[in-house]
């Protein structure tokens, strides 16, 4: 083999190996998205769901950290459903674990001299603060007295459950979202009957 030759092969051995070699030198661990401070835990009283009863969901939230411990939490009930991988059959509301109502916010006008005025929605965090590891917060909250939306819908929650959502099979999830990463409660399955009037 000439020596030119056998320096064209070996260069294009090298690059055959140069895409493989550069991977292994850049790999980076994929970042765990869930919160290693806090963990959350929920349970229903009901696994039966209508407009004119309680669908209450009761949790509790726990430290994890060695120390005193103070976090934000923005926290989401989701319900979606058991029989559908449709986007739409899944809806969100977040809510104020303390106050068993709708997580407040603070609305921002962006652009007020314009005709149609754009309003930033962003959600009002929740504090938690626990002195010691193993501390935890019970809470108790009836999902008909926060407000609703499906996740493809590009408005923030204000509808009650009961008007947005189907009859069907469901999954609850509390999710906690912190800067720090997510603490996401186990799902729960419950019943959503056929839909009662609200009115008594």
């Amino acid at each position: 083999m000439s020596v030119k030759l056998y320096m064209r092969f070996a260069l294009s051995l090298a690059l055959a190996f140069l895409p493989a070699m550069a991977t292994a030198q850049t790999k980076v661990e994929k970042e765990d998205p869930h919160s290693r401070v806090i963990r959350c835990v929920i349970d229903t009283e009901r696994s039966d769901w209508n407009a004119n009863e309680a669908a209450i969901v009761t949790g509790q939230v726990e430290s994890l950290s060695d120390g005193p411990l103070d976090v934000k939490v923005v926290p989401i009930l989701y319900l979606s459903s058991a029989t559908s991988d449709a986007l739409g059959a899944t809806l969100w509301s977040p809510v104020d674990v303390f106050h068993d109502t709708a997580l407040g916010t603070d609305r921002q006008v962006i652009n007020p001299g314009a005709s149609a005025k754009t309003i930033s929605i962003k959600s009002r965090p929740v504090l938690l603060q626990f002195k010691k590891k193993g501390d935890s917060i019970n809470f108790k909250i009836d999902a008909r007295h926060s407000l609703w939306a499906k996740t493809v819908s590009s408005v923030w929650p204000s509808e009650p459950l009961f008007s947005v959502i189907e009859p069907g099979t469901y999954n609850v999830q509390l999710v906690l979202e912190t800067d720090g990463g997510n603490s996401e409660s186990q799902k729960l399955r419950i019943q959503i009957d056929s839909l009662k009037s609200q009115k008594k």
